[in-house]
C-alpha cells in the first residue's frame, strides 16, 4: 500500500511538472517576438554612408601627427603605418572623440544592405581578397564641388567566391561590420571600418571598410 501511494505521488508530481512545462512553452510561443531594429538610412544607402563619414570627419577630432608618431615608437601603442613610404596611420586604440572612435561606434556590429555601381574593376588579389570601389553620387560628396574625392576609398572583402566584376557593374552587398577596436595591430588581418590618417596626397582622413565575409551579387542596372 505504501509503495502504491509513493508511486501515485510520484506520478502526480511528474504530471504536474509536465503541465507546467507545457504551459510555459505555450506562453512562450504566444509571446510576440521583438521586432528587429529598423535600419538607419546609411545602412541601406551607401551615399548616405558617405555623408555620415563626412559628418564624422567634420565633427570629431583627428589625433595630432606628433602624438601618433610617439605612439608608433611603443609596441603597445596600438598604432600602425599601413603603407610603405606613403604614410597612412591607423589607430586601433582610438581615444573617445576621435574620428576612428566615433566612426567605429557608429558602425560596429551593424548590418548593411547596399546596392551600388563599381567605379573600377574588382577581381581577386593574390591573397583571395577583393576590393570594391563604389561609384558614389556627386551630391553625396559635396553640395558644391562634384570633383571631391569620396572618403570611402574602398570595401575590401577578405575572401569572396563571386566575381570578378567590371567597372560599371552594379552589385548588391549584404554584410555585417566588425568592431575594429578588437584588433591591436596587423592591419592586413583586421576587419571593420578603418580611418586612415595622414596618408600622402589625401587632403583629409579617409576610410577603408574591411569585411571578413559578404554576400555580393549582381544587381540590375538602373535606368
Amino acid at each position: 500500500m505504501n509503495n502504491f501511494l509513493r508511486n501515485a505521488s510520484l506520478l502526480l508530481t511528474v504530471a504536474g511538472m509536465l503541465f507546467l512545462i507545457g504551459t510555459n512553452l505555450a506562453f512562450a510561443q504566444r509571446e510576440p517576438r521583438p521586432k528587429p531594429e529598423p535600419l538607419a538610412a546609411w545602412q541601406t544607402d551607401i551615399n548616405r554612408f558617405e555623408r555620415e563619414l563626412r559628418r564624422v570627419v567634420a565633427e570629431a577630432q583627428v589625433p595630432e601627427r606628433n602624438a601618433l608618431e610617439r605612439r608608433l615608437q611603443n609596441e603597445s601603442g596600438g598604432v600602425e603605418v599601413i603603407t610603405d613610404g606613403y604614410g597612412g596611420v591607423v589607430d586601433f586604440n582610438a581615444a573617445k572623440g576621435t574620428v576612428q572612435y566615433v566612426a567605429n561606434e557608429m558602425v560596429k556590429g551593424k548590418p548593411v544592405e547596399w546596392e551600388f555601381e563599381l567605379a573600377k574593376e574588382a577581381k581577386q588579389s593574390y591573397d583571395k581578397s577583393i576590393t570594391l570601389i563604389p561609384k558614389l553620387s556627386a551630391n553625396a560628396n559635396s553640395k558644391n564641388d562634384e570633383t571631391v574625392v569620396p572618403l570611402l576609398i574602398g570595401i575590401r572583402v577578405k575572401e569572396l567566391k563571386s566575381g570578378p566584376f567590371k567597372a560599371g557593374d552594379r552589385v548588391k552587398l549584404t554584410a555585417a561590420i566588425d568592431d575594429l577596436s578588437r584588433f591591436r595591430k596587423k592591419y592586413h588581418l583586421a576587419t571593420g571600418l578603418a580611418a586612415i590618417y595622414y596618408l600622402d596626397d589625401a587632403p583629409t582622413t579617409i576610410f577603408e571598410l574591411r569585411l571578413e565575409n559578404a554576400d555580393i551579387t549582381s544587381a540590375k542596372p538602373t535606368k
